[in-house]
């Protein structure tokens, strides 16, 4: 996917690329887009079975686990669910299955367009220069490394929650604590790598033991921390109709910035 704009040069024929995401960032990207659409404009049937095999359920994987979700539950409520709550929470503790994949699954659907439209630019600014430094493959292991490390402390924090987790934020948000790590280094601006046709410069990335001496990098994560923070107790993601939940933004953050150095091969 690029997208090309005229150079300032007379000569209107000759063209450069200004916005080149890489393929593995595109398909990423597409898939959402897709999935989007079918949740969108798909029947309501289509929407529920795909909502219900592909979201990340709490609740779901800890009556797998033995646990008693629904009773945790009634005794936060103060008393027995009713209506569809308790419709719903009956089914998800009676299934047999589990739905393991849902750990992964969960980040390509979205509750709305505005946050499908937020995390393509997130994922686009700073999922290309990371993939062009490690690779698709590896991309993709530490983006899906990410993902898991969002619902594993989601669970941890909201294992009696009935709520579908959805949303790509925790894997962007493990690419943009991967990112910080780099990204300020000399020779290597995310813009240049992002936006133009410049050659790729890869020099090592921070340690972990450097990163709190770099004010840039210092600030760039106390920023994101403060974001995530407001998000969480003020609820500013617009539009969604299900639970985008700042508990896996966090584990995926961290998951991301502590697992990074293991897939970068420049360091």
């Amino acid at each position: 996917m690029s997208f090309e704009a005229e150079k300032s040069s007379p000569d209107t024929s000759s063209r450069e690329p200004v916005f080149n995401l890489p393929t593995v960032v595109i398909v990423l990207i597409l898939l959402m887009i897709a999935l989007q659409l079918v949740m969108a404009f798909g029947s309501e049937e289509w929407a529920t079975t795909l909502l219900l095999d592909w979201s990340f359920i709490p609740a779901r994987l800890s009556a797998a686990l033995g646990l008693d979700p629904l009773g945790a539950l009634q005794l936060a409520n103060g008393g027995p669910l009713t209506g569809d709550d308790a419709v719903v929470m009956q089914f998800l503790t009676k299934e047999d299955s589990v739905r393991p994949w849902t750990v992964f699954t969960y980040a390509v659907l979205h509750g709305s367009w505005e946050h499908l439209f937020l995390n393509i630019v997130w994922l686009a600014a700073f999922g290309a220069p990371l993939a062009r430094r490690i690779g698709s493959e590896r991309f993709l292991m530490l983006f899906g490394l990410s993902v898991t490390g969002g619902a594993a402390l989601h669970f941890a924090l909201n294992w009696y929650d009935a709520m579908p987790l959805i949303g790509a934020s925790a894997g962007i948000a493990g690419v943009m604590a991967s990112a910080a790590l780099f990204m300020f280094q000399p020779g290597s601006p995310l813009a240049r790598s992002t936006f133009s046709g410049e050659p790729e410069v890869h020099p090592p990335a921070l340690r972990l033991n450097e990163v709190w001496h770099d004010r840039r990098v210092m600030w760039f994560l106390g920023l994101w921390l403060g974001m995530n923070f407001l998000t969480g107790v003020f609820s500013l993601t617009p539009g969604d109709a299900v639970n985008i939940a700042w508990e896996a933004h966090l584990g995926g953050f961290i998951t991301g910035f502590f697992a990074f150095r293991s897939f970068d091969p420049w360091s």
